[in-house]
């Protein structure tokens, strides 16, 4: 069985008609896992309601969870969602969440080093912790010759042209999207 870690934004989206869980890391992680992959998400939840429900959303989906840490003073990601008059989503993201907070540790360490791919996005590393933890395992992909997947979804304001060059430089295979997407 083929073992990916994603690691990223994992939040619930505010729709006008109610929350959905998603996030890039934590919708790839649903769609690998239903496709019979090993999946571990590496992100933060709060100790809130929605970080509650997101693990639990993970494990229905036969994700691994071990990796997913408690950022007990900082509540679980949202995205709040509008549409304009012609129905493009409209983002606005939540300031400091638990997912931008998440920090490196040895098992993150060992799990990247026996993984067969790394999954990481652009937002995901909008926060200083997780970016310093997206790039330490994108070094241990690049030299353990792991693929390395990119999902580059831009929110403004949160990239600027050195982080999409720096993430562009740093994967094998891109995946990009119009709209939003969930499992």
């Amino acid at each position: 069985m083929k073992s990916i870690l994603a690691l990223g934004d994992m939040l619930w989206d505010l729709f006008p008609s109610g929350e959905i869980f998603g996030g890039a890391a934590a919708n790839f992680s649903c769609h690998s896992a239903r496709l019979g992959a090993k999946v571990y998400t590496v992100s933060g939840i709060g100790s809130d309601d929605r970080g509650k429900r997101a693990l639990k959303e993970l494990k229905n989906h036969g994700v691994c969870t071990d990796l997913v840490q408690l950022i007990p003073d900082v509540e679980t990601g949202y995205v709040s969602v509008d549409f304009d008059s012609f129905g493009q989503p409209k983002f606005s993201i939540g300031p400091n969440a638990a997912w931008e907070n998440w920090k490196w540790n040895q098992e993150i360490e060992r799990k990247v080093s026996h993984a067969d791919a790394l999954y990481f996005d652009t937002l995901g590393q909008r926060g200083e912790y997780a970016r310093s933890g997206i790039l330490k395992a994108l070094e241990i992909a690049n030299r353990e010759g792991l693929l390395r997947v990119l999902d580059i979804n831009l929110r403004p304001p949160f990239y600027d042209s050195v982080l999409i060059e720096n993430s562009l430089n740093s994967c094998d295979l891109l995946k990009v999207s119009e709209g939003r997407s969930s499992y």
